[in-house]
């Protein structure tokens, strides 16, 4: 967080007739979970991904970065008790 975090940018290509819609979609979303990996990402990172007409106020993602939420506590699996 801050002047100091690292940004990486990637390109997504692939010419595949038979990646279509949600497939095409999908294959990019799981191109970034790679990369997030590949630069350290853990379990207890948060990795959020949208598009451009879901997106969250600045509010809730800096309350996802310093505030407890039990639902996201990874022994929890995401899922409410």
């Amino acid at each position: 967080f801050g002047p100091t975090t690292k940004v990486i940018v990637d390109y997504y290509y692939k010419k595949d007739p038979n990646l279509r819609g949600l497939e095409r979609e999908h294959a990019q979303r799981a191109l970034i979970i790679d990369r997030w990996k590949q630069e350290g990402m853990t379990k207890d990172d948060i990795g959020y991904i949208s598009d451009a007409d879901e997106t969250f106020t600045r509010d809730f993602l800096r309350a996802m970065q310093v505030c407890l939420v039990p639902e996201f506590e990874y022994h929890n699996h995401c899922e409410l008790p």
